[in-house]
């Protein structure tokens, strides 16, 4: 952690040439006690081509969303570890040390999965078909995941008017997962969502195809 503990120490002893009184000093410390390393982070994973389809700023939001869910010390043992990579001498090392962060360094409290789309109660028609050649509607479906494992897959269940699972998809580097030209029967179709590890599941979906 030396090249990211410096820079607080820096902040602090820097800062304390500047500030006059209690007040300064308690305001120089909250600033300066866990400093937010996901502009270090996605700089160097840009410079290691290590974004994985991300822009930078995209990067950047991913990880301050990472530290926003956290507070207090969990909040700072995530943002040592983070920034705890940015020690590495190579690009090897950062991206050994960045992907090593599990839950215990930096835990993620709110896990979930959305069906984005289609949205709940959609009316359906022809013209939403995708695949128009086929007989039955087929339309693509876009799920949101937030906080599950690493290189978790995420299923897409049909639950009526028959219980069959349509598959399972890795979410991109946003957490989001497409699934392609998935089939509606004629009537009421039902969808959840789930991850296949973590105990977390969608609202229901119901469409209605012609």
């Amino acid at each position: 952690m030396r090249m990211f503990l410096a820079p607080r120490k820096r902040c602090y002893e820097n800062g304390m040439r500047s500030v006059a009184g209690a007040t300064g000093a308690l305001a120089l410390l909250a600033a300066c006690a866990s400093p937010d390393p996901s502009a270090g982070t996605c700089a160097r994973r840009a410079a290691c081509g290590d974004l994985e389809g991300l822009t930078e700023a995209e990067c950047e939001d991913g990880e301050r969303a990472r530290l926003a869910r956290l507070a207090g010390e969990p909040r700072a043992r995530c943002a040592d570890a983070l920034g705890a990579c940015l020690d590495g001498a190579s690009c090897d090392d950062f991206r050994a040390c960045h992907a090593a962060i599990g839950r215990a360094a930096c835990p993620c409290p709110d896990p979930s999965v959305v069906i984005v789309s289609p949205r709940d109660g959609q009316p359906i028609t022809r013209a939403d078909d995708v695949a128009p050649e086929d007989d039955l509607i087929q339309l693509d479906f876009v799920i949101d995941s937030v906080c599950l494992e690493r290189d978790e897959r995420v299923l897409l269940v049909l639950l009526e008017p028959v219980h069959t699972t349509y598959g399972d998809r890795a979410p991109d580097a946003r957490g989001r997962a497409v699934f392609p030209r998935m089939p509606l029967f004629p009537g009421t179709n039902r969808f959840i969502a789930r991850g296949m590890t973590t105990e977390v599941e969608s609202a229901p979906v119901t469409l209605v195809s012609p």
